[in-house]
């Protein structure tokens, strides 16, 4: 299980981090394809997870385009932009809400405890977020920069929060705890 935490720290550190020398050195097809070596480790028998790994390998092939920096029209790219943010936030809160509901029915109470949080509060946040910016375009310049800037911040802090949260599930103990009854 540490295993698959593991892939999962380094498939988002692959999409969340975009650094670009001519070419994406860490390219996201590459941080999803770790992220479905997470999930085949954790929770493979997850009455969910062909699902899960099913939108995994479309996130794969839909992110192609964006690592090969294919040129898209600006009208149309605005578009496809804010689908590719709500796909990305529906696709966060069904990975958090199956990784959180297989730990606990596999009794890994101490693991779960460490994502419940995170599968609570990230989706949320980022769906927030994405509420505010469509709405940036309609008010005065000044307070649609300000927002834009916070928005980045917001997101920032969430993306480096979830980093932090499955490199520490990466490291922790994976020992069963009995449930209280």
């Amino acid at each position: 299980m540490k295993k698959g935490f593991h892939y999962l720290f380094i498939g988002f550190l692959f999409i969340l981090f975009d650094f670009r020398f001519f070419i994406d050195v860490l390219p996201d097809t590459l941080g999803y394809f770790f992220i479905s070596k997470g999930i085949t480790e954790i929770a493979q028998s997850h009455k969910h997870y062909g699902k899960l790994y099913l939108a995994t390998c479309f996130l794969i092939i839909i992110a192609i385009p964006f690592d090969l920096n294919v040129r898209i029209t600006s009208a149309f790219s605005d578009y496809l932009v804010f689908t590719w943010r709500v796909i990305w936030v529906v696709y966060l809160y069904y990975l958090l809400s199956i990784l959180y509901s297989h730990l606990v029915s596999e009794n890994y109470l101490c693991l779960a405890k460490s994502l419940k949080s995170l599968s609570n509060k990230v989706p949320a946040i980022l769906l927030i977020s994405l509420f505010i910016s469509t709405f940036l375009m309609n008010i005065p310049h000044d307070w649609a920069e300000s927002l834009s800037i916070l928005i980045v911040i917001v997101e920032a802090a969430v993306s480096l929060w979830m980093i932090v949260v499955f490199n520490k599930l990466s490291k922790m103990k994976e020992n069963k705890q009995a449930t209280s009854e």
